[in-house]
């Protein structure tokens, strides 16, 4: 219809549903589709992604399962993350975000695998690494990935509500191949 056209043409950068389905829809459709699997590993979000994707029935065809790896141990110990990587970089970066994901593939055996990591606060933050600061990465097959360093606004279970939904959405993109 012409409306719906008119809507896709305005805010085609950022419009993923035009059939009303939800970005949780899309990615369980698109990995059965592509017959892939995922995967999480996650700090700040402490499982609330992997609830996400397993919110829905039928999800354990899709879901490999998910790492909750708060202490810096538990990324080194369950996800893989090298110590060295975390003494250099903090936990509360890049390159532990793209290890998280790329972990979660390894250890899970998944096709796709989602890194968070951040600052949730209320405390936590300090100038260079504040609260609302988070790391997301999600890896795929044949070196995919796209990763993102997120400023967001709001109170613990903001940040970490947030920080589950733009992850879905990188997983999303990914799938499809859309740039971050």
């Amino acid at each position: 219809d012409r409306f719906a056209a008119i809507v896709r043409e305005r805010h085609a950068d950022t419009l993923f549903s035009d059939d009303g389905s939800t970005v949780d829809e899309q990615v369980a459709r698109l990995l059965a589709g592509r017959d892939w699997t995922v995967a999480t590993a996650e700090s700040c979000t402490g499982g609330l992604i992997a609830g996400r994707l397993t919110d829905r029935p039928g999800s354990s065809t899709v879901v490999r399962g998910g790492l909750v790896v708060y202490a810096n141990e538990a990324k080194t110990d369950l996800a893989g993350v090298p110590a060295e990587v975390i003494d250099r970089h903090g936990a509360v970066s890049r390159e532990v975000a793209e290890r998280l994901a790329d972990g979660a593939r390894a250890r899970l055996h998944a096709d796709v695998g989602i890194g968070v990591t951040g600052v949730a606060g209320p405390g936590g933050g300090t100038q260079e690494k504040p609260v609302g600061l988070v790391w997301c990465s999600v890896a795929g097959p044949d070196g995919l990935r796209l990763t993102r360093e997120l400023h967001l606004p709001g109170d613990r279970a903001d940040i970490r509500d947030r920080t589950t939904t733009i992850a879905l959405h990188l997983v999303r993109r990914l799938l499809v191949g859309e740039p971050a």
